[in-house]
């Protein structure tokens, strides 16, 4: 309860107080308008309909590092996905179709060795038991009852080449994955496909000149997804672009040619979307982009992941580095020439994912915050 205190000016004073002997129900009538004129006009007691108060704690940083080392010829991961932090996967397109998709367990990194017709490129599941990848030449698999199954394959006349870059949705039956077709050269045009529960179906769109390589939504900011594209154009500079899709209509927002610092990336952060553009964090409401935090390191290179806005982790030229709301701080430095290629957060967990170039394998940091 907000309690106000003050004295009111003789000319303020109710009749009824000046005149005690007057009826009740003038009293009431009289008293019900003062505490109607002060909810409405007192500026204290009422809150813009866009205000909102940030009870969100910072991300804390005291994380206990486990580094695992797995070599995987002819093979970079490049996507994972878990259901916690003993059941994670890890895929990736290489030579060997038997040594593309990894499982750990909690103890030990290990492959099945089974030869599969897909290149994958992108994992998303719903539960340890609802696990989809998509790939290479339009191809869905789906992980269930213990084992892989391919699910759907789409094709597109005139489209030799089909890919499908990320899949991503918010329930078993409300799944997306977005791709690219290609008619090598003639023709390139960005691809969405819809899981309803029960069957694949690519969606209707305007035909957009660029291959689409990630999709997200965040229901506390939009209900609109947020699809991020790319134009390769090797007679000019290749092109990032960010657009609103609303389920039938796409609508183009960010817009930068690529260069080391400068491309649009999205972040779905604990269910708000953060926009980084030009090394400064953006949210996005209500059609507009609004400044978060610059983040003022030449050597910065990406929001990776993040629980919630104030609890973000950044890829680093030379290590993994922590927002938290205030300022930014390494967490972890690498010792050697790697680059971070995918990665996965927990509640208490977090687990990267890096190449490195020089000794042909991967180094998975795996970090857990202190009790």
């Amino acid at each position: 309860s907000i309690i106000y205190r003050g004295n009111l000016s003789p000319k303020l004073i109710p009749f009824f107080l000046l005149h005690p002997r007057k009826n009740n129900y003038m009293k009431k009538h009289i008293l019900a308008v003062v505490l109607v004129t002060i909810v409405l006009f007192n500026p204290g007691c009422k809150k813009s309909p866009t205000e909102a108060i940030d009870n969100t704690q910072p991300g804390r940083r005291d994380y206990v590092w486990t580094v695992d080392t797995l070599k995987i010829p002819y093979t970079v991961l490049t996507r994972m996905w878990g259901s916690s932090p003993t059941d994670l996967w890890a895929i990736g397109p290489g030579g060997d179709l038997n040594k593309t998709i990894f499982h750990f367990d909690g103890t030990s990194w290990k492959n099945d060795g089974k030869s599969r017709p897909i290149s994958p490129t992108s994992i998303w599941g719903s539960s340890a038991n609802n696990i989809w990848i998509g790939g290479r030449e339009g191809k869905i698999w789906n992980y269930t009852n213990g084992s892989w199954g391919e699910a759907f394959t789409y094709s597109i006349s005139g489209f030799p080449s089909l890919g499908l870059e990320c899949i991503w949705g918010d329930s078993p039956d409300n799944v997306y994955a977005v791709g690219y077709a290609d008619s090598l050269g003639i023709r390139y045009k960005g691809v969405i496909l819809h899981f309803n529960g029960s069957s694949w179906r690519v969606m209707e769109t305007e035909e957009i000149k660029n291959g689409f390589i990630s999709i997200t939504r965040a229901p506390a900011t939009s209900s609109n997804y947020f699809i991020k594209g790319i134009r390769m154009d090797p007679a000019t500079a290749d092109t990032v672009m960010i657009y609103e899709f609303d389920g039938t209509n796409l609508k183009r927002i960010q817009t930068k040619s690529i260069s080391e610092d400068r491309y649009p990336k999205i972040v779905n952060a604990g269910g708000k979307l953060l926009f980084v553009i030009d090394r400064t964090i953006y949210s996005y409401t209500n059609q507009q982009f609004k400044s978060v935090y610059n983040i003022g390191y030449w050597n910065f290179v990406d929001i990776l992941a993040g629980r919630s806005e104030k609890d973000l982790f950044l890829s680093m030229n030379d290590g993994i580095a922590h927002y938290n709301g205030t300022d930014v701080e390494y967490i972890y430095r690498f010792t050697s020439n790697i680059s971070i290629t995918c990665w996965y957060i927990f509640e208490k967990d977090i687990v990267f994912i890096a190449y490195d170039f020089v000794k042909d394998v991967h180094l998975i940091y795996r970090g857990k915050l202190k009790n």
